[in-house]
Order: structure tokens, then C-alpha cells, then sequence
């Protein structure tokens, strides 16, 4: 009789055991989905903000890029323009001088033919 009491109770440990390691199995694994999961939600949110990080170094870059090309831009219209207007003035000082000698060419003539 003591031998099956014995029994009974070893298999009721043992029973319990198994509860028991079965039970921390379970919890454990909880525990490392958890551990997983978060860490997941950390990187996937890291790299969200990475990305985001480099949209907006993108769009400074395409900002500056832009800015560059406008002010090329600018700059060649300004070189074309002044350089018209210095082609201008050149031509302008070219046909000015020529008047200025023919009149002094034409007052010569006048002044020759009074003396």
C-alpha cells in the first residue's frame, strides 16, 4: 500500500512537473515573442526614420542643386546681357567717333574755304 501511495505521488509530481516546466516553457516563449516582436518594432521604426532622414537630405540636396541651376542661370543671362550692351557701346563708340571726324572733316573743309 505505501509502494502504490508512493507511486500515486511520484506520478502526481511528476504530473506536476510537467505542469510546471511546461507552464515556463510556454511563459519563456511568450516572453522571447515579446522580446522579438519588440525588437522588430524598433528596427522597422528605425528605419523609417532613417529613410525620412534621407528624403530630407535628398530634398536639400535637390534644393541646393535647384538653387545652383537658377543662379547659373542668372549668371549667363547677366554675361549675355553685358556683353550685348558692351558690343553696343563699342558700336556706338565706333559710329561716334566717325561722325565726330567727319564733322571735324566737314569744318576743316568750311574753314579752308574762308581763308
Amino acid at each position: 500500500m505505501r509502494m502504490k501511495m508512493k507511486t500515486i505521488r511520484e506520478r502526481r509530481e511528476g504530473k506536476l512537473r510537467k505542469d510546471a516546466w511546461a507552464k515556463w516553457r510556454q511563459s519563456y516563449q511568450s516572453h522571447l515573442s515579446r522580446q522579438h516582436y519588440t525588437e522588430r518594432l524598433v528596427l522597422r521604426f528605425y528605419q523609417r526614420w532613417k529613410d525620412g532622414l534621407n528624403k530630407v537630405d535628398h530634398m536639400e540636396a535637390a534644393a541646393d542643386e535647384y538653387q545652383y541651376t537658377m543662379e547659373g542661370g542668372t549668371v549667363e543671362r547677366c554675361w549675355k546681357y553685358w556683353r550685348k550692351a558692351v558690343e553696343i557701346k563699342v558700336v556706338e563708340r565706333t559710329i561716334s567717333d566717325r561722325v565726330c571726324l567727319r564733322v571735324m572733316g566737314e569744318v576743316m573743309d568750311v574753314w579752308k574755304k574762308h581763308l
